[in-house]
């Protein structure tokens, strides 16, 4: 019976998402007077939630309503850690600690296969652009600090470009 009532609470909640959006969706869980309801609710709430509708202020503003509820916050917390991954650029940090916490690997996986962003020419300037790419920690360091030697005069764009060539 107990199902029955949460599947019927979370088509409630996809509904009301549906119609008048998520924020109002989830603010609506104050009217209901019985906690399993709520619960039931907010996982709905969370469940309907894609990966477009996601961002930092989703969580911010979604984590008060789900704070006794772990579950629908780690649904949340994939979804927001699949929208960095698919449309933003994280920096290599930012992907192992997903991996970590919330085991993205899939995700990675799926992501491997696109043909990688190649910049057309890399230099001191657009550094942000193309550090990531270089998989040795060490390496990175050094190309930062090398680019730093540029920004402060002590060596041209040129001898940076002619320094940087043999990493991958």
């Amino acid at each position: 019976m107990k199902s029955y009532r949460g599947h019927g609470w979370k088509g409630v909640a996809k509904s009301i998402k549906d119609k008048d959006g998520w924020q109002i969706g989830l603010h609506k869980n104050i009217m209901l007077q019985n906690d399993e309801a709520r619960l039931f609710y907010l996982r709905g709430c969370a469940d309907g939630v894609n990966i477009n509708d996601v961002d930092f202020s989703f969580l911010t503003d979604s984590f008060p309503y789900l704070i006794r509820d772990s579950d629908s916050i780690e649904k949340l917390l994939q979804t927001y850690s699949q929208h960095g991954l698919f449309f933003n650029k994280p920096s290599t940090e930012t992907i192992n600690r997903l991996n970590k916490t919330l085991n993205i690997q899939w995700g990675l996986d799926i992501i491997s296969k696109f043909p990688k962003d190649e910049c057309i020419v890399r230099s001191s300037s657009n550094l942000s652009d193309w550090i990531d790419q270089i998989e040795d920690e060490d390496d990175r360091d050094q190309i930062s600090l090398w680019a730093k030697q540029v920004a402060k005069g002590k060596i041209s764009e040129s001898k940076f470009a002619e320094k940087i060539k043999d990493f991958k």
